[in-house]
């Protein structure tokens, strides 16, 4: 929202503003608090071994399930379409939880959260996910990769100059489970 709030005033006066995404976007600091319009958003990762849930985001609804490997096999396929998928956190954001990515081995991918709102634990490894949201593939900069791979991703499809391209998953609504 702070970013919006930016882009408004600078369009107010006249100003350039670059819109930066994820961790890039400053320090490390806490989650947004979820606005009273907005699903609660558990504070953290259940550690209980009785299958409790942490959910961030909004509410998962009915949608079309589908694989992560049929996503990343054919993301084409599901382009503006809202999908649920499922996988194991390899890894999340060190700094904010910002990102993970779930998945195994080459067949993961990156999830971020739609619009910034919510973040996950830091500590997500491990984790069952079930994720809702849309599919996007984008090209990475150099520069991003390199702030991301400083934060623990890993971009295992590098080009030469350092960027990447990459299946993302924009997720509306995580559920995450140990």
């Amino acid at each position: 929202m702070n970013a919006l709030r930016r882009l408004l005033f600078s369009a107010i006066s006249g100003s350039a503003v670059v819109l930066a995404l994820g961790c890039e976007s400053g320090p490390a600091s806490a989650p947004p608090a979820p606005s009273p319009a907005s699903p609660a958003v558990s504070a953290a990762v259940p550690k209980a071994s009785g299958g409790a849930v942490g959910r961030y985001g909004a509410a998962i609804e009915p949608a079309t399930s589908v694989s992560l490997a049929s996503l990343l096999s054919n993301p084409k396929a599901y382009a503006n379409q809202t999908v649920t998928t499922e996988g194991t956190v390899q890894r999340a954001c060190s700094r904010k939880g910002c990102w993970m990515e779930i998945g195994d081995g080459p067949d993961a991918c990156r999830v971020t959260f739609k619009d910034y709102a919510f973040f996950v634990p830091t500590d997500s490894a491990g984790a069952s996910a079930k994720i809702q949201g849309r599919l996007d593939t984008r090209d990475v900069e150099a520069a991003a990769v390199a702030h991301l791979e400083s934060e623990g991703a890993r971009f295992p499809h590098k080009k030469a100059d350092g960027s990447a391209t990459e299946v993302r998953l924009i997720a509306s609504a995580v559920e995450l489970r140990r």
